[in-house]
């Protein structure tokens, strides 16, 4: 169950959250940001984190070229630059010899953890492109348009939680049990 610290279940299967444990997080998030309290929630859930004993990352070259990477605990995400860094580091280090560099198209994705106005609250997109008008899924507010924008877009989804990933569609309360169908429709017809 969810409480004031991170805890070590026995149960790694684990993933319950309790009414105190959301009492206590909201607390302590009122005092750190309390417009966040503002926002809606959508879906609560805890998760699992890869982990070992040792309480780094284990990163490792072996013969022949290769290097494996383990115990990514949550600070992997922020982390992950430097670890590329550091894997290719390892490598060239090890007698690996890369190719020029190159310069990378510029891709831009939207921000779905930040709060901002959302398409379907935006007059003059819809009037732009109607399917901004239109929410396909209702539990994240994701319209139509925007789906349709993942789907045109230079890398797009090619799976259902590619799509959920990029657009929050099918992620809501009810885990697309009310938009899957639509979205595997629009999906296929790419």
């Amino acid at each position: 169950m969810l409480g004031p610290t991170a805890q070590n279940l026995e149960d790694k299967t684990d993933s319950g959250s309790s009414e105190d444990g959301l009492k206590f997080l909201r607390e302590k998030g009122r005092k750190i940001a309390p417009e966040l309290l503002d926002e809606e929630i959508t879906a609560i859930y805890a998760g699992l984190r890869a982990s070992t004993e040792h309480s780094d990352f284990q990163i490792r070259a072996h013969q022949n070229k290769y290097i494996t990477v383990g115990g990514i605990r949550s600070t992997g995400l922020t982390a992950s630059m430097a670890i590329a860094e550091y894997v290719k580091d390892l490598l060239v280090k090890d007698g690996l010899i890369l190719g020029a560099e190159k310069a990378l198209p510029p891709i831009t994705m939207p921000n779905l953890g930040e709060a901002f106005k959302r398409p379907y609250q935006d007059e003059s997109a819809i009037a732009a492109k109607s399917g901004y008008g239109e929410i396909i899924c209702h539990c994240e507010r994701a319209t139509r348009q925007e789906v349709l924008d993942a789907l045109d877009s230079a890398i797009p989804p090619t799976t259902l939680g590619g799509l959920g990933r990029r657009t929050r569609a099918g992620l809501g309360r009810c885990q697309g049990f009310y938009c899957h169908s639509e979205l595997r429709k629009m999906l296929e017809g790419k």
